[in-house]
């Protein structure tokens, strides 16, 4: 006989500190893969809100944008942008509805105050700002001021944002993208010549 008869304790403790060790560094793994998969999950649903919202902008005649955004909504929520939007604007004039009775806003076209939806647990909301920028024939550029030549567009800045204390900074998270869009009443004619 050998005297080798099987693990001493000593040996059995040092296999399940092991095996505790290689379980703890999974589980941190599953954790953190985890939640990242559901931040990307959030963030995906954010760009389809996205989409969709760019859809109903381009479903509006260009120079129907501001349409019902009275100045005071405008203004109130073109000074207090969602996290993002403001390097937007800065190449934007905010514009609205001189014509939009006060507090019409809300039921504009592109309404001042957020559309939210509810996904998954998460209340998202929509968010569109309306600017007024110039569009150089010679740049492509789209900025605040218009210089000769240069043709008048709306930007439409769309964000959207959602609670997440974990992932964000001050936990609101933000997804935003925009769009130029002709603020002529008619709709432009493209000449095709060969």
């Amino acid at each position: 006989m050998t005297g080798d008869r099987g693990f001493t304790i000593v040996e059995s403790a040092v296999s399940i500190a092991l095996v505790g060790i290689v379980m703890t560094a999974a589980t941190s793994f599953f954790v953190i893969n985890t939640r990242v998969g559901r931040e990307q999950n959030d963030t995906d649903i954010a760009v389809n809100l996205a989409i969709d919202a760019l859809s109903r902008v381009r479903s509006i005649r260009g120079s129907s944008l501001p349409y019902g955004r009275d100045a005071a909504a405008s203004h109130l929520q073109w000074n207090s942008p969602a996290p993002g939007v403001a390097a937007y604007q800065a190449d934007s004039v905010e514009t609205w509805d001189p014509a939009a009775s006060a507090g019409s806003g809300s039921t504009a076209l592109l309404p001042t105050d957020p559309v939210t939806t509810a996904v998954g647990g998460l209340t998202y909301s929509q968010n569109f700002y309306v600017g007024k920028c110039w569009q150089s024939d010679a740049t492509g550029a789209c900025g605040p001021a218009a210089g000769t030549g240069d043709v008048p567009m709306f930007r439409v800045i769309v964000a959207i944002t959602w609670p997440d204390a974990a992932a964000c900074p001050a936990t609101i998270c933000s997804y935003v993208t925009a769009t130029l869009v002709s603020s002529a009443a008619a709709d432009p004619v493209f000449l095709l010549s060969g």
